[in-house]
């Protein structure tokens, strides 16, 4: 019980600073940038956290569940992140051919294009790993760096309207350190090397994380649809 609540303890610690660091990038970022370009930022960013949720699909869940059950698992974690790579990767592709078919102007496009882009060390980020074995304290600290780069980088960077095409390498580096961090601190990577043509487990797993991922679509899509609406009125 004491593990749990320890293990909690680090979890709210963890969305505590990186809301509070995330909290203060964003209002620099705000007051630096004219509304027009700060829409921009908004909606590049929400569209970057729909692409994150497709990536997830229940995946995310259903790794730390499995990692958690120890020699009682059904998949082990190498095919849970092969099965991140595959949808990962089919996200980031069908997410930029339709943003390059929409109506946006080039600005627009290559805001969204750049953001797309913090999907592929997403797809390596292995917090559920980590959750499942109970590392709780490398959760928080690798979060925590994330939100610490972004807020740096944006009172290093961001000075002016005209840096604002610097705004979403910002989460890109953000998402990238957070993966990275979390990476290192892996014990047994061998547990983590993907498996390559694997694809009745990957399947498989995608048969049982749907029901997850539909639950998680749905129940995100009333927080990230909004910033979305606000960012297109302001630009």
């Amino acid at each position: 019980m004491r593990r749990h609540l320890a293990g909690a303890s680090y979890l709210f610690v963890a969305d505590v600073a990186v809301r509070a660091l995330n909290f203060v990038a964003m209002a620099w970022i705000a007051r630096t940038l004219a509304p027009e370009l700060y829409g921009m930022v908004i909606i590049g960013a929400s569209i970057l956290d729909y692409a994150l949720l497709l990536s997830d699909w229940g995946l995310k869940t259903l790794g730390t569940r499995e990692t958690a059950r120890g020699d009682e698992r059904r998949f082990q974690p190498r095919q849970v992140i092969a099965a991140r790579i595959v949808l990962g990767s089919a996200v980031f592709i069908i997410a930029n051919v339709l943003i390059a078919l929409l109506p946006l102007s080039s600005l627009q496009a290559i805001f969204i294009h750049v953001y797309l882009i913090g999907l592929l060390p997403y797809i390596l980020h292995v917090d559920w790993y980590h959750q499942g074995h109970g590392n709780f304290v490398v959760i928080t600290v690798a979060r925590t760096l994330g939100s610490i780069c972004l807020l740096v980088g944006a009172f290093a960077l961001v000075h002016s309207p005209s840096d604002a095409s610097v705004v979403p390498w910002l989460y890109v580096t953000s998402v990238t350190a957070t993966t990275i961090a979390m990476l290192v601190a892996v014990r047994s990577r061998r547990e983590l090397m993907p498996t390559v043509g694997d694809f009745k487990t990957t399947k498989a797993l995608f048969g049982v994380s749907t029901a997850l991922g539909v639950a998680a679509l749905c129940g995100q899509t009333f927080m990230v649809l909004p910033p979305i609406v606000a960012g297109q009125s302001q630009g």
